[in-house]
């Protein structure tokens, strides 16, 4: 979501008028809503949720992943790169 609005952002577009349109139309989701509005007014503390649970989170996905099989690319590059830095 940070993305998505900052793109606009840097082209000229009020932050709050790309997450109005946004949420108004494509990412009308409650997540969008609620984690969008904190992005756009810049509320990033306290975290709401933390590296090593959303690294637990993407293990969980990842472990799914590979009983359905689906392959997760991206899942995968960042799973890898934290076994990494565990080491």
């Amino acid at each position: 979501m940070g993305e998505v609005l900052a793109l606009p952002q840097k082209g000229g577009i009020n932050a709050h008028t790309a997450f109005q349109v946004l949420t108004g139309s494509l990412f009308d989701g409650k997540v969008h809503k609620t984690y969008g509005g904190k992005i756009v007014d810049s509320h990033y503390s306290p975290p709401g949720m933390t590296a090593p649970l959303a690294v637990k989170d993407l293990r969980l996905a990842l472990a799914e992943s590979y009983q359905l099989p689906a392959l997760l690319v991206l899942g995968s590059h960042f799973a890898a790169r934290e076994s990494r830095t565990e080491a």
